[in-house]
């Protein structure tokens, strides 16, 4: 290119790298700027989320537990009023009652019951779970099974055996404080039945023995007073006795001169039938434990091998006679015990059930139904009650958790702010370098390269419009070199020996001084040109007659073709690649990485090639960010 569009590019250049670093400038400080937005902004966010949770937090607790308090007070005012009103309707119900003058008296249960029809109409588990009890106690018939039911049962599945159980347990009710008031006057003192209490225990078990069998199409046993004494007599033999047990020598002694013998034993513990009521059994817990010892040795007699079925139903002997009595042993077990012989006792037969005269006389089922379920109704409130209660807190204490773990979560989230500080910054520095890579890129394409140099008849010119130091000093050491050593050569082959040595020194001596004093003075124009002229003149007056246009000649070709050299020599190195000589300071960038020379100048040229990469850049870096974190910048 011509010297004037070297120097039209080279404008462009420069105004290019002011430009650049202008632009870099703005980047950097506008990422700065945002990586210190984003780190405030971020850790306002987190610790203002942190102060709201638990505030939150703090609120719950206090509202909650003064929530759970109300509710508990709530709960009890309304239980003690329930209550209260409870106990005042079962007061009313039990002045109710028509029956309160009844007296079966002692030994009068079973008759009682029996004329009366007063027979508990569920016996069984299944009639206990699809009949609605009539309030009675006692049963007038066990649950019957044949022989091949009760033959089956060792092979039954879990599932079949079950059912066994609910179709043949016989299902007793506690009499516990419902207990009727007339059975109040049948009781049972110091764990002994009396004479009138052992005759009614034989009558009802008798009743059940004879049910049972006549259900099996088998006739009844017969039980007179004399055999009652003799099976009473072997009941109160057992008395001492720690441990129920069969004694043949006893058994033979009583019922030996009757026939064959038989005796089947089993214990129980009316007391237990009592439930929660306190004081002395009554006969209607006596005659309940004597029907579920007979109904478990008529059903559930696996264990003996069904010996004690077979005896009352007559199988292994053929029992004609029988008889009940029921004692407590020395063990303090209660202990039933039959007897039976082959032989029929005559004389009245006492096994037998008293007529139903009426039904029940009293109203007693119905008031005790009613005050059941008017307890029942507070056992529910109080149920409830607790059900609520407990929601309610399950509720409050789930809410707790929940905001702790929000409170947890922001701890967490504080912790990790940090790190996502750095990540931030990190972004925004990659994108300043980014740029930076851009810029340098665009401003390299504007390098115009070395100055042109000129033709070789201006090489002096040349030389001399170089200007720098280095131009200056080779030229004047070329134009000192060159023109001695023309001068020498000259002289040599035009001139005498003394005229050549004259012209030598002269040449030499002027060019060297004139070339020193100049580059000191006035630069390296001044000094191509003195020593052109000096190194001709003072080689024309000291030898005029040995040649001193050739030594002239000598001396100014060498001076001029030196200075092109050194002019030449210093416009070969790219500018871009050197320190500015304005003094500017370069950009960091650059002084670090010496990837781009543009300085970092303060100037307000703007480089249209930079243009659309500065704003791409300003625009990436357009972020919010941190304050509290800088250090993890």
């Amino acid at each position: 290119m011509t010297e004037e569009q070297w120097q039209a590019q080279k404008a462009k250049y420069e105004q290019a790298k002011s430009a650049a670093a202008q632009s870099e400038a703005a980047a950097k400080a506008q990422a700065e700027a945002a990586k210190s937005s984003y780190a405030d902004q971020m850790t306002q966010q987190a610790e203002e989320q942190k102060n709201k949770d638990v505030s939150a937090f703090e609120q719950l607790k206090a509202s909650g537990s003064a929530s759970m308090a109300a509710m508990q007070s709530s709960q009890a005012s309304s239980y003690t009023a329930a209550s209260q009103a409870a106990d005042e309707t079962i007061a009313e119900l039990n002045s109710q009652r028509t029956s309160t003058t009844v007296q079966v008296g002692d030994g009068g249960t079973f008759d009682y019951v029996a004329k009366h029809g007063a027979w508990n109409n569920i016996s069984t588990r299944t009639d206990r779970n699809s009949k609605n009890w009539n309030g009675n106690y006692l049963v007038q018939n066990l649950p019957v099974l044949s022989d091949k039911q009760i033959n089956d049962y060792g092979n039954l599945d879990d599932d079949s055996v079950d059912k066994y159980y609910d179709n043949s347990k016989l299902y007793t009710i506690n009499d516990d404080e419902n207990t009727p008031q007339w059975a109040l006057t049948d009781l049972v003192k110091n764990q002994k039945l009396s004479t009138a209490q052992q005759y009614e225990v034989n009558q009802y078990a008798m009743m059940l023995t004879n049910n049972y069998r006549e259900a099996l199409g088998l006739s009844p046993l017969v039980s007179t007073a004399d055999f009652l004494t003799l099976v009473q007599q072997r009941g109160n033999s057992m008395l001492n006795d720690t441990e129920m047990h069969h004694d043949g020598g006893i058994i033979e002694s009583i019922f030996g001169g009757h026939g064959g013998w038989s005796e089947c034993l089993a214990s129980n513990d009316p007391n237990w039938l009592m439930g929660d009521r306190k004081g002395d059994p009554t006969m209607i817990d006596v005659l309940q434990s004597v029907a579920e010892s007979i109904n478990d040795l008529f059903n559930f007699d696996a264990d003996s091998k069904q010996g004690h079925r077979r005896i009352l139903l007559s199988e292994s002997i053929s029992t004609a006679t029988g008889g009940w009595a029921y004692q407590k042993i020395a063990s303090g077990d209660w202990v039933l015990n039959f007897n039976g012989v082959t032989e029929k006792f005559s004389g009245t037969n006492i096994a037998t059930v008293p007529v139903q005269e009426s039904t029940s006389t009293d109203n007693n089922y119905e008031i005790n139904q009613k005050i059941a379920a008017v307890k029942t109704s507070i056992a529910d409130l109080k149920a409830q009650q607790n059900i609520d209660y407990q929601s309610a807190y399950s509720a409050y204490v789930d809410a707790q958790q929940a905001l702790y773990n929000k409170i947890a979560a922001d701890d967490s989230a504080l912790i990790d702010l940090p790190k996502k500080i750095r990540a931030y910054n990190a972004q925004q520095d990659a994108a300043v370098q980014d740029l930076i890579k851009t810029l340098t890129a665009q401003v390299a394409q504007l390098d115009p390269g070395p100055e042109p140099t000129k033709p070789s008849s201006g090489s002096s010119s040349s030389a001399s419009s170089a200007g720098s130091s280095a131009s200056s000093s080779a030229a004047s050491s070329s134009a000192s070199s060159a023109g001695s050593s023309a001068s020498s050569s000259a002289t040599s082959s035009s001139a005498s020996s003394a005229g050549s040595s004259a012209a030598s020194s002269a040449a030499s001596s002027a060019a060297s001084s004139a070339a020193s004093s100049s580059a000191s003075n006035a630069g390296s124009s001044a000094a191509s040109s003195a020593a052109s002229s000096s190194a001709s003149s003072a080689g024309s007056s000291a030898a005029s007659s040995a040649g001193s246009s050739a030594a002239s000649s000598a001396a100014s070709s060498a001076a001029s073709s030196a200075a092109k050299r050194a002019a030449s020599s210093a416009t070969v190195t790219p500018i871009a690649a050197k320190q500015p000589s304005s003094g500017q300071p370069m950009s960091r960038v650059a002084q670090k990485n010496g990837k781009h020379a543009y300085p970092a100048t303060g100037e307000s040229q703007t480089g249209a090639i930079l243009a659309e990469a500065g704003a791409a850049v300003i625009a990436v870096l357009g972020f919010a960010g941190i304050r509290k974190y800088r250090h993890a910048k």
